[in-house]
């Protein structure tokens, strides 16, 4: 039997173009037996490689025709159960004070033996449900008991407190008091240390026993509130009852767990002492307002408030009865939790497998005309066609083991012709590509066919990103956290936190990215910007840091890579470090555009669509390298001159006191005459643009054929200049006009051959299959008046035409600017980590540091260096410049060419979460 093995994708050949797609139609056996379709979908999912249409109606999980839609209904509904009783548990879990509950409900203080739920076949999501269903039930009946328990334990814990303590104070407040000694042990206050600070002993008020009596006559409300709230509490009693009210808080030592939320909280007994029933109806009000839960305490004997006790069921003992109870009911639950989480795993498993078997199965349409041994499931399918016997073999093993069925009816798998329809994508990936095919993919997902710029972007991207954030010294910071996370990616990859996650997710092409930082880092010589003297310094008698002002003690051998030290404390380093960062950007940048454009002419020439490949591509090729390839030719030019070898070829003859140039030392010196340097290119492209001479003094190319003098003209630069400043404005109109005249041609012709068929009593010509709008020979459905609509059509193809010359002129100038973000980026970089180092650890103006004169100044400010350097060069800094390298191969690059419509081949699969 073929494996899949066999067929592995070789990523090598087929990440330039998808692979090959072919559409077959599925039939696999159905009402017969469900259990050999289950089994044949099942080995179908394990190849990862089919992609199966829906042939029902789309987003309609009722559609009648989906007969399995029980199935995925009860999968659905034990995934929801699953998810409900998992948030139970760690419901239950997060409440631990103690620390037992996790060890008893992962180390098993349960039952011996977990439920088996690993039963065979489809019916095994029956046994889940079950099992679920009666856990629910349990758990949430065993909740409903221990909410009870928990209230009415804290209800009788705060009523007792409240008799107790608010016996106290009536006791206290009677001008006859009530003698006797009873102390109650319960209360946990001030009162039972024997202190009384809290309560007013001396109140001149008669209470008659009641809490609403009649009027002039003085009553009480008792009552628990929150210790954040009491003070607000007695003011507003004050305030409403304009001060005809007394009121004593008393402080509880321990923290209660609220009646009505069950957390615990610092609460306090109150007593309001009231001289109406008005002013009862009042303070009930004020204490719903502020959650008070209020307690009916009369005035009593000791003996009577011992009765009550008893009576109310408010003793320990009665408290302890209810604890025991709720104790028991927990261990209950527990012995749940316990099979919930022993069975997690498995339970899951079978869940998902059995939710995205009958989800595929619902895709399947009902066609009995297949054989006569029962009704059959039809459906297409998509499978690259490398591996048709992958899929062949799938279907064959799943029916042979299922028995019952003949050789003519396994393996029931048929090509169908796929010219009509949208071909979906497909690139093979592993744990690198796949990081830089998602950032493709998430522009667009690529047409099928057309080039895909991930085989570009696993270079080219990277490079970028190390152009804005060169650095020895950060790159390898970079590097080192992404080798620690590919090096424990099995352990890390179980870490949820989203900061995490995401730079881990990416840990592959953070370390090629890393390795682009350390190279370009080499490249500009900085290391947290200070640069290392590796190869000698090419300037001699240096210091460091000593300034260089002065290029004299050159000694003509260039820095063997990268650039020279002494460039760090040189007076014009910025200027030197911006024109060389500028020109490598615009360098870069049209280099990148230029393949951009290259690859919109190889998919034009895959494509077969020659049109645009010479009308389009290559009208839009010949512009931007008359312009911008002419400039990146200027720059490679004076950067390849030596300019400070230039000789004064002018010489004065006796009797002609002009000097003139001799030729010999012209052709000596080429493109150098003494005394001009090395010119402005940017005054050489205006001039460019504008159509002008090239003089002695500006010429960098063909410097022979300039005439005497320094503004002399060069008829080899400037004849250069108007060739290609004609070749530009050729290429506009070209690729304004050109397919657009063509398409009108074709489509003129395709109506007089519409007019003709009508004319012989045939509406229906014949179709052309590379006719502009797709439909018919002209333009439009069959039947239609080629009249109506061939003005509107070709309007259309125009306009669009005349918006994408446009925005492809306009685009050269715009895009080219826009990859000076990698000049710019790069200097950011390397200022802020000249500042740090010079500011903080070296100390130039601060007196901290290096030059702060002690080891402890050096200990204090290493820390800060360090951790400015983190958060802002290492984590905002190479954010910032992922950002813009992602701008640059979306916008300047992919834009070119990329046009992103494609259908993305997502297989059928165990793999995929969500199935919906």
């Amino acid at each position: 039997m073929t494996t899949i093995a066999e067929y592995e994708d070789d990523l090598t050949g087929e990440m330039f173009r998808s692979q090959q797609m072919s559409l077959y139609q599925m039939v696999i056996p159905g009402a017969k037996d469900l259990n050999v379709a289950h089994k044949v979908v099942n080995d179908l999912l394990k190849t990862n490689v089919v992609m199966i249409n829906d042939m029902n109606t789309p987003n309609n999980p009722i559609d009648p025709n989906r007969r399995y839609r029980a199935e995925e209904t009860k999968a659905m509904e034990c995934a929801r159960l699953l998810k409900g009783l998992v948030n139970e548990t760690n419901k239950f879990l997060d409440a631990d004070e103690e620390g037992n509950r996790a060890l008893q409900v992962f180390t098993g203080t349960g039952p011996e033996g977990a439920t088996d739920v690993e039963a065979a076949g489809a019916n095994s999501i029956d046994d889940i449900f079950e099992n679920l269903v009666t856990l629910k039930g349990e758990i949430s009946k065993n909740n409903g008991v221990i909410s009870d328990m928990v209230r009415d334990m804290n209800t009788k814990r705060e009523h007792r407190y409240v008799l107790d303590l608010c016996t106290k104070v009536l006791d206290a407040a009677s001008t006859d008091g009530v003698s006797g000694g009873y102390d109650p042990s319960f209360a946990m206050s001030a009162l039972d240390r024997g202190e009384t600070d809290g309560i007013n002993t001396g109140i001149p008020l008669m209470e008659t026993g009641g809490s609403s009596q009649g009027e002039g006559m003085v009553s009480h409300i008792c009552g628990v509130i929150t210790a954040d709230r009491q003070e607000r509490f007695r003011a507003t009693l004050f305030r409403v009852m304009r001060s005809n009210v007394v009121t004593t808080i008393i402080p509880l030592a321990e923290a209660l767990p609220d009646p009505r939320t069950g957390e615990k909280v610092s609460k306090s007994v109150f007593i309001t002492f009231l001289t109406s029933s008005s002013m009862m109806e009042k303070a009930k009000r004020i204490c719903d307002a502020f959650a008070c839960n209020v307690y009916e305490c009369p005035r009593m004997s000791h003996s009577q408030l011992s009765e009550k006790i008893n009576q109310l069921e408010l003793r320990e003992i009665d408290i302890e009865r209810l604890l025991t109870v709720l104790k028991q009911t927990e261990e209950l639950n527990i012995e749940y939790f316990w099979k919930i989480a022993n069975n997690l795993e498995s339970w899951s498993k079978i869940i998902h497998r059995e939710r995205t078997i009958f989800h595929t199965l619902n895709k399947f349409r009902g066609d009995s005309d297949h054989g006569a041994t029962g009704e059959f499931l039809r459906a297409s399918c998509w499978v690259p066609t490398k591996k048709e016997m992958v899929v062949k073999n799938a279907l064959e093993g799943g029916m042979s083991m299922a028995g019952g069925y003949s050789a003519g009816e396994k393996g029931m798998l048929s090509e169908l012709n796929s010219d009509s329809e949208k071909k979906p994508t497909y690139f093979a990936t592993n744990k690198y590509t796949g990081a830089f095919q998602g950032i493709v993919n998430a522009y667009g997902v690529a047409k099928y066919g057309e080039a895909n710029p991930t085989l570009f972007a696993l270079s080219i991207f990277p490079f970028l990103f190390g152009v804005m954030f060169g650095d020895l010294l950060h790159g390898s910071f970079l590097l080192i956290f992404s080798v620690l996370c590919i090096m424990y990616e099995d352990k890390l990859k179980h870490v949820d936190n989203e900061m995490f996650a995401i730079p881990f997710g990416g840990r592959y092409l953070l370390f090629i990215m890393s390795i682009c930082a350390i190279y370009m880092g080499l490249i500009y010589n900085e290391v947290a910007s200070v640069p290392l003297d590796l190869f000698g310094s090419a300037y001699d008698n240096r210091t460091y840091p000593g300034v260089l002002d002065s290029a004299d003690n050159f000694n003509h051998s260039p820095y063997t890579v990268g650039m020279d030290p002494i460039w760090r404390w040189s007076v014009n380093n910025v200027g030197f470090t911006n024109s060389l960062k500028m020109k490598m950007a615009i360098i870069l940048g049209v280099s990148h555009m230029t393949l951009g454009v290259v690859l919109k002419a190889m998919n034009k020439i895959y494509f077969k669509d020659m049109r645009s490949f010479f009308h389009e591509s290559i009208p839009e090729l010949v512009l931007f390298m008359s312009i911008f390839g002419y400039l990146c030719i200027l720059i490679f030019v004076k950067w390849s001159t030596n300019w400070n070898g230039g000789t004064d070829c002018r010489v004065a003859t006796v009797g002609n006191p002009v000097p003139t140039v001799d030729p010999d030392c012209l052709a000596e010196t080429d493109r150098i005459q003494y005394p001009r340097g090395p010119p402005m290119l940017i005054t050489t492209l205006i001039n460019f643009a504008f159509g002008g001479s090239v003089t002695h003094n500006d010429v960098l190319i063909f410097a022979s054929t300039c005439e005497d003098g320094v503004d002399g003209v060069c008829s080899g630069q400037t004849g250069l200049q108007m060739f290609l400043l004609l070749c530009a404005g050729i290429s506009v109109p070209w690729l304004l006009c050109a397919k657009p005249y063509l398409i009108k041609k074709e489509m003129d012709a395709a109506a007089a051959n519409h007019a003709g068929f009508a004319a012989l009593g045939d509406e229906t010509p014949p179709m052309d299959p590379e006719s502009p709008t797709g439909e018919d020979a002209v333009g439009h459905s069959a039947g239609a008046d080629a009249g109506d609509d061939h003005d509107d059509d070709f309007t259309e193809i125009f306009i669009h035409q005349v918006i994408h010359t446009i925005e492809y002129a306009l685009g050269t100038v715009s895009n080219t600017a826009s990859y000076l973000r990698l000049w710019a980026l790069s200097l950011a970089h390397s200022q802020l980590s000249e500042v740090f180092w010079d500011m903080i650890f070296v100390g130039e103006k601060f007196s901290v540091g290096l030059n702060g004169g002690s080891v402890f100044m050096i200990v204090f400010c290493y820390p800060i260096w360090f951790f400015a350097t983190i958060a802002v060069l290492m984590v905002m800094e190479s954010l910032s410049a992922f950002l813009h390298a992602l701008r640059l191969q979306w916008v300047e690059f992919q834009n070119k060419f990329y046009e992103s419509d494609g259908k993305l081949f997502v297989p059928d699969s165990f793999e995929v979460q969500d199935t919906e």
